[in-house]
């Protein structure tokens, strides 16, 4: 019997990966494996690790990876999952916290906003909402 396989797992055929064909299964073989949830007879996509970050999204280790490298997070390829999670929310926190900066500080009429550091813009904010009082 011919399958797919459902998920990546460790059998009688070594490491077979998600996604893999598996031709000429045994019958007795491949229902244990359809029965187990890591086959199917049909052909289908298989199914992701998951975990969560910014929200509902499902990720892979390389989607964070990813992620991680675009918002700027150092040594991303050397870090593990949980780890990674963590360093991402700090990042966009702290892009939403300077975006919340930047639209104040234009409110304020502060010019070349963008081109200070964070430190210096909050100082520029206070001097100019004391003398806005």
């Amino acid at each position: 019997m011919d399958l797919t396989a459902l998920k990546t797992f460790n059998g009688k055929e070594g490491l077979v990966r998600a996604g893999q064909k598996m031709p000429d299964v045994d019958t007795d073989r491949a229902k244990d494996l359809i029965r187990l949830g890591l086959a199917s007879q049909y052909v289908v996509k298989p199914m992701e690790p998951e975990t969560k970050v910014g929200g509902n999204k499902p990720s892979t280790l390389e989607d964070l990876r990813t992620e991680a490298q675009t918002l700027g997070v150092e040594e991303a390829a050397k870090m593990k999952k949980p780890d990674l999670e963590k360093a991402i929310k700090a990042k966009q926190a702290e892009r939403a916290q300077r975006d919340e900066q930047l639209k104040l500080a234009e409110e304020l009429g502060i010019e070349n906003a963008a081109e200070l550091e964070p430190e210096a813009l909050a100082t520029a904010i206070e001097e100019k909402q004391k003398t806005a009082e």
